[in-house]
């Protein structure tokens, strides 16, 4: 007998993907599948598994699709950011994983630590003390960078003084609505400066902070350029006690927050 999902059916692009996706082709959180992972994953986000057929045949609730890739295939499907945003809609992806798009890949950040948790806090507290008019802090919202990236940055600046003004909700915020980016590193520090700062340069984010919160100080990066196809910022400054910190906007200084109201 065959079995019920619990999501409405999935459009062709999106039931393709959930065909890798449960295959184990793009995994979110580990990398390897034991033999029963995919059928748990399939019955958690409502993708019926048939028990009889074919091994391997999953289904919506009206499209049948296959987990076998195509027979010469050697590389990954990629995902664009027009087919993630339909996963997460469709409940393919649970809206409260912290599920992120780079270079056409699925990744999921790591589990917030307590230090990531009141760092966060004190910081968004201190900005948004300081911001001037035409300007909002967005907690941990995706940012559409081109159809294969969309990063999940902790804080991103954005024109508009309210997020609700920002325009159409069929949309994430880019690079050209983006003035900062904040990234707290309690254990992620060397992806945060590595991964994470090529991929904000080579996107032009004007400046770039990182919250080193075992290391307690704060790395601001800005002038970001292009060389040999790869993104860096060409100037850092470190901050640490005693300091204040310029928060730049449109290269221009809007305010200057004391280091203690971000680390201690």
């Amino acid at each position: 007998m065959g079995c019920r999902s619990r999501r409405a059916s999935l459009s062709p692009p999106v039931a393709r993907i959930a065909s890798y996706f449960v295959a184990g082709w793009l995994v979110i959180g580990y990398d390897e599948m034991d033999e029963s992972s995919p059928v748990s994953f399939a019955s958690r986000h409502g993708i019926c598994v048939e028990s009889g057929g074919r091994r391997g045949s999953i289904m919506s609730t009206t499209l049948p699709i296959t987990t076998s890739p195509a027979k010469g295939s050697d590389a990954p499907f990629e995902v664009t950011v027009e087919i993630f945003a339909r996963m997460v809609e469709s409940g393919l992806i649970p809206r409260d994983r912290r599920v992120y798009l780079r270079d056409g890949r699925l990744y999921e950040k790591m589990a917030k630590t307590r230090a990531h948790g009141y760092v966060g806090a004190a910081f968004d507290r201190a900005i948004q003390r300081r911001l001037p008019e035409g300007w909002s802090l967005w907690p941990e919202s995706t940012v559409e960078f081109d159809r294969a990236n969309a990063p999940l940055p902790d804080f991103t600046i954005v024109r508009g003084g309210n997020p609700l003004d920002f325009g159409s909700p069929d949309r994430y915020p880019g690079p050209a609505d983006v003035a900062v980016v904040i990234e707290v590193a309690v254990t992620s520090l060397q992806e945060d400066l590595t991964t994470a700062l090529e991929l904000y340069a080579r996107f032009g984010i004007p400046v770039y902070w990182v919250l080193d919160v075992t290391g307690g100080r704060v790395l601001v990066h800005s002038d970001p350029r292009v060389t040999g196809g790869r993104g860096e910022y060409a100037r850092v400054e470190t901050f640490r006690t005693g300091q204040s910190i310029p928060l730049v906007l449109d290269g221009q200084e809007a305010a200057r927050v004391p280091f203690e109201e971000v680390l201690r």
